[in-house]
């Protein structure tokens, strides 16, 4: 079978089909861990901009090499201007 990407291995698997292997979903609850992949302080994960959340899933998608993430946290955007 020849290797899929992340997207054709989830649809695949909703729709069960055969798959090159299992789809990998890890469950990351908010930014306990994201903040060390990041490379910043938990605070500005936290407060800083809400487009953290699209770099924290992009820090933890190099790390982990997942198929699929839930995007469970952005920044509130607190220390704009601070």
């Amino acid at each position: 079978m020849v290797a899929m990407t992340p997207r054709e291995r989830i649809f695949a698997a909703m729709e069960g089909r055969p798959l090159d292997t299992v789809p990998v979903a890890p469950y990351f609850w908010g930014a306990e861990y994201a903040w060390k992949l990041m490379g910043i302080s938990i605070w500005e994960l936290i407060l800083g901009p809400g487009s953290n959340g699209i770099e924290m899933q992009q820090a933890i998608m190099r790390r982990h090499d997942c198929d699929w993430l839930l995007p469970l946290h952005s920044g509130s955007g607190w220390l704009e201007g601070k």
